[in-house]
């Protein structure tokens, strides 16, 4: 129980001190790259941030009433 709180105090820390940038479907004619929106979730709040764990095995969204969703890649 005590690491799980370490490992979530120190990914709290990471989306406080990571700027993200948000990647929608679009084309950049500069760049020739195409995103595309694979998936999608429906979150119960406005979310702020998103950072992916540095393992992959879960995503955490910062909301905009100061919770911290936590997500596997999956959904």
């Amino acid at each position: 129980m005590y690491s799980l709180l370490r490992y979530l105090a120190g990914a709290v820390g990471l989306l406080l001190l990571i700027p993200s940038n948000s990647i929608a479907s679009t084309q950049d004619n500069s760049t020739g790259l195409i995103f595309e929106k694979t998936k999608g979730w429906q979150l119960p709040y406005k979310p702020i941030d998103v950072v992916q764990s540095v393992d992959g095995q879960f995503i955490f969204v910062l909301t905009e009433n100061n919770r911290v969703l936590i997500y596997e890649p999956n959904g």
